[in-house]
């Protein structure tokens, strides 16, 4: 089995004492590797009928122990009251929860669900069932402010069931920040006007399977942040719209897109002094009908030419801007649904015939080393599935049968060990929360 820590180089926790420290260099949150790195070549890996139940068992000893060291407390919220129902409000249940602790939001009597909050606290908020309704508005939004290093805040499963915007906001933010299955359906009486999400000066953001619409759909200033499989724009029923993403002295990684503005932007990804990467299978797409698909201004621009990205129009173009885009196969990762006592599907996106090993892991802080960026905390325990092997037409995919005894709000990274061409990769990780 392939050691991932003798992979990517680097121990750990080598790492934060000699040079892991965050630092701001022209408003971009970084992590340095500097000499901590160094290649070394693994021993292979062998498939082992018992490999799966090694890591079902490694995910809820992960879980079960990660509960009892943060002496985490479950609360569940549903505004008709009931047996076990600790709260009527997610307001409230936020202010009295701890740091580590889980809230469960059900669907109450009258389609209630989550409303606004503010909190600097670790918290995972779930929406049980994956679809809990939420509201939001201008000027009343989730907002996670100051969260420290040493604490995680997670929020998954919440859709809007009418009219009008998700708003969410992230500031100053040194703990890990993760956003997940969050979606929204049609403007309301007017078009967007106003920023979905925002997210400033925070150090590490996360996102996946989220849909929303705005002016822009998710605005970045100085701060790292990771998308996977997000529907920006147009929404699932055809309407919505806006530019999907402005970026200002940040790092972004752009993971299967689904991009399309509908209404006329100056282009649909725009950024300034950023470091961008676009990565995805065939089926993943930028699209600008009225002009350029992504316009970058300094930093850098590196895109896998798997993804589709398109500018159409009179003065369409795909690229624009004084950056011009460097392209690369970028391995990356994404998965399906994530249910106790369901399968999950891991896929991996690289060229094909590549070797595929699949890793998962608890998530880590992003970090940048010369074969990838890395995403599982390796020091917490990871495994790996048997190898796979790209095809010609699509990822690669490995199943992994969720136990249904995992808690929900366990967070998990997966990531993968990939041989492309000779050369030794690990692809862009995928965080993600079981609901």
């Amino acid at each position: 089995m392939l050691g991932f820590a003798r992979i990517v180089g680097f121990s750990v926790d080598a790492l934060g004492e000699s040079c892991g420290e965050r630092t701001r260099q022209g408003g971009r949150a970084t992590r340095c590797v500097g000499s901590c790195y160094h290649r070394v070549v693994s021993e292979g890996s062998h498939a082992n009928p018992g490999l799966e139940a090694m890591i079902t068992r490694l995910l809820v000893y992960a879980a079960l122990v990660g509960s009892v060291l943060s002496a985490q407390t479950t609360w569940i919220v549903n505004a008709g009251g009931g047996a076990g129902v600790h709260f009527a409000d997610l307001p409230t249940a936020v202010a009295a929860a701890s740091d580590g602790d889980t809230i469960v939001v059900q669907t109450g009597p009258f389609q209630e669900g989550a409303t606004p909050f503010v909190t600097s606290k670790g918290l995972t908020i779930v929406g049980e069932g994956g679809l809990v309704p939420i509201t939001t508005s201008l000027g009343n939004a989730i907002e996670i402010v100051n969260l420290p290093a040493t604490s995680t805040f997670r929020m998954v499963g919440f859709s809007r069931l009418s009219n009008g915007a998700l708003d969410v906001r992230v500031s100053n933010c040194a703990g890990k920040v993760h956003l997940e299955r969050m979606r929204c359906r049609e403007p309301g009486a007017f078009l967007p006007v106003w920023p979905s999400v925002e997210i400033y000066n925070s150090d590490n953001v996360t996102m996946r399977q989220f849909e929303t619409f705005g002016s822009p759909c998710v605005q970045i200033d100085g701060s790292r942040v990771s998308m996977v499989s997000c529907r920006l724009g147009q929404t699932h029923i055809g309407l919505g719209g806006g530019q999907a993403v402005v970026a200002n002295y940040s790092t972004v990684d752009i993971i299967e897109p689904l991009f399309e503005p509908v209404v006329a932007v100056a282009a649909t990804v725009a950024v300034l002094q950023s470091d961008v990467r676009i990565a995805g299978s065939s089926g993943s797409l930028v699209n600008n009908g009225t002009g350029p698909a992504v316009l970058a201004n300094g930093g850098s621009l590196l895109v896998d030419a798997a993804v589709e990205i398109t500018g159409v129009g009179l003065f369409g173009a795909a690229f624009a801007g004084s950056t011009p885009p460097t392209f690369a196969s970028l391995p990356a990762s994404s998965t399906g649904n994530a249910n106790p006592g369901q399968a999950l599907v891991l896929r991996t996106a690289a060229q094909a015939s590549s070797l595929v090993f699949t890793a998962i892991g608890q998530p880590g802080f992003l970090l940048d080393t010369p074969l990838g960026t890395l995403g599982i905390a390796v020091s917490q325990g990871y495994g790996f599935l048997p190898m796979t092997v790209v095809p010609a037409l699509g990822p690669a995919q490995a199943s992994l049968a969720l136990p249904a005894a995992l808690p929900l709000g366990s967070a998990y990274t997966t990531q993968s060990v990939v041989f492309q061409a000779g050369q030794l990769m690990i692809s862009q990780p995928c965080t993600f929360v079981l609901h």
